[in-house]
């Protein structure tokens, strides 16, 4: 029996030999297609997660998207009841309310603290906003067709792309203490007889 061992040994050490030689030049095509295989992995993992990133980052938008707009309904539903059930003289406090894109048509905000609002796209056709505070409201873009801006200083006011005449010429009631922004000439002034 111990023949036999002593006749394998020999012949185990000469092929052991030659795997390892082998194994040393050129990797085994196990261990390259693991490393490539992992490599392919890491990519698509890598892929994957820029993906979910980016999924989630849209689902953000949205969602950051539908609560402004529910916020600005909200805000727009709570303008029009104060503006309906105003008492005679009252001063309204809106500062920096965001009404962006909103239809104030027809609306009393006479004497309003608008100070800071966002009112960007908003459609003031024969609103009143005759004394309104409006430092530093963004109107970008507003339509103010036969709008009452009696005594407003629109100085400090983004009138950037507002609409402030309409096909017939009609642009927002004015006083000579309505104050427009330098540069910007005043548009026609037309005003409703018996005032705004």
């Amino acid at each position: 029996m111990t023949a036999p061992r002593t006749a394998i040994r020999p012949l185990l050490r000469r092929m052991g030999a030659a795997p390892r030689r082998a194994w040393h030049s050129e990797p085994p095509w196990l261990i390259r297609d693991v490393v490539l295989a992992l490599v392919i992995g890491a990519a698509l993992l890598l892929g994957q997660n820029q993906l979910d990133e980016r999924r989630a980052n849209r689902q953000e938008t949205l969602e950051a998207g539908r609560a402004q707009h529910a916020e600005r309904v909200e805000n727009l539903r709570f303008v029009r009841e104060l503006s309906a059930n105003r008492i005679e003289g009252s001063k309204l406090l809106l500062p920096g309310i965001d009404l962006a894109g909103t239809d104030l048509s027809g609306l009393d905000l006479s004497s309003a603290d608008l100070k800071g609002a966002n009112l960007s796209g908003a459609i003031l056709i024969r609103t009143n906003l005759g004394g309104a505070a409006l430092e530093g409201a963004d109107l970008s873009g507003a339509t103010l067709h036969s709008t009452n801006v009696e005594d407003v200083d629109l100085e400090h006011v983004d009138l950037t792309g507002a609409i402030l005449v309409d096909e017939n010429g009609q642009g927002p009631c004015q006083s000579e203490r309505t104050r427009w922004p330098d540069g910007m000439p005043a548009p026609p002034a037309r005003c409703p007889e018996g005032g705004a």
